[in-house]
């Protein structure tokens, strides 16, 4: 045997080492095909399988604000607490409502000085009256006594007196008792108006409530808040609360889809690892640009129509205005699928 021939029972290293990096490559050329072909499908294919669109963690918000030019003194919330019904918020001063209260006073001032006087005007017309009404009296029996006879005695100068005396003593009467009258009436009209003032200074006073503000109803203190110190107009908002009990997903979803969502119809909610079942319960006739969705430098955004989703659950643990994605199967047996690996993972 030569020593330089190769026995072909032995291996080639070279050989070996060229055939396992080979292997090698194509197999990572094939994988790599394979995870490209797999993101292209998903990419472009999934809008066949489901419709998806980004939504908002979302419930109804009462906004806390005064109809009056205030100053926050206190505050008791931060946002992110839980609070129930009549908790205390906060606590305003009003100069506005003291100028309003005062001039409402100053009002009620000046008509007692006037009342006063209508008084005094009044106790006069009585006394009046009185005079008058006895004047009369004594007119009359003078007239009476010139009855036929005695007025062919009487001389035309007395005559003249006596009818000149009832006269005068029955304007008088008339004049006192028409005094009389119309003070009266002005002293119930100011009665009326001092009540009606009174109980305008009681609403308002009950309406402030000495400046302490309560939560009408229980829920989430929401991001926006006064500062202790702030100005608040009339209108502004002291705090929100959401109202937990409505808790709700606003969803955008895009134009193009296979099937369009339906009341009733299942969802799925995906919040990081989480995926939560809901339900369409709510279809709005409106769009809206969608909050956080990314903005093409192609084309402009476009306003998406809002879909409302509530959770299964009753009290889902997703954080309050937390943008998440909900995707609608266009089959059923996707979503059994998909139902059936949400219990499993629960």
């Amino acid at each position: 045997m030569r020593l330089n021939e190769i026995d072909p029972m032995i291996p080639n290293p070279v050989e070996t080492r060229r055939a396992a990096s080979g292997f090698a490559v194509r197999l990572a050329y094939g994988v790599g095909l394979l995870l490209l072909g797999a993101t292209l499908l998903w990419h472009f294919g999934r809008g066949f399988v489901f419709l998806e669109g980004t939504g908002l963690v979302s419930a109804p918000v009462h906004e806390i604000s005064t109809p009056y030019l205030s100053r926050v003194e206190y505050l008791n919330v931060v946002p992110g607490i839980v609070v129930t019904s009549g908790d205390l918020l906060a606590r305003i001063k009003s100069p506005q409502l003291d100028r309003e209260i005062n001039e409402i006073e100053r009002v009620l001032v000046e008509q007692s000085q006037k009342e006063a006087d209508l008084r005094v005007r009044y106790r006069i017309a009585k006394a009046t009256s009185q005079s008058s009404t006895d004047r009369l009296a004594m007119a009359n029996e003078a007239f009476q006594r010139l009855d036929g006879k005695n007025a062919e005695s009487a001389s035309i100068g007395y005559r003249m007196d006596v009818y000149r005396e009832r006269s005068q003593a029955m304007a008088q009467k008339s004049q006192a008792e028409a005094e009389i009258e119309e003070i009266q009436a002005q002293l119930d009209r100011f009665e009326i108006n001092n009540r009606f003032l009174r109980r305008k200074i009681a609403a308002l006073e009950a309406d402030f409530d000495e400046g302490l503000i309560k939560a009408p109803i229980g829920g989430l203190i929401g991001n926006t808040i006064a500062h202790i110190g702030e100005i608040i107009k009339p209108g502004d908002t002291i705090a929100e609360i959401y109202d937990l009990s409505e808790f709700y997903i606003v969803w955008h979803i895009p134009a193009f889809g296979i099937k369009q969502p339906k009341i009733a119809d299942p969802v799925y909610i995906h919040y990081g690892q989480k995926v939560l079942p809901g339900y369409v319960f709510e279809i709005k006739q409106i769009a809206e640009m969608a909050a956080g969705s990314a903005q093409s430098i192609l084309r402009e955004k476009q306003p998406q129509q809002i879909i409302l989703v509530k959770p299964i659950a009753k009290q889902p643990d997703l954080p309050m205005n937390a943008p998440v994605t909900v995707r609608m199967n266009y089959s059923s047996w996707i979503d059994a699928l998909i139902a059936r690996l949400v219990g499993i993972f629960e």
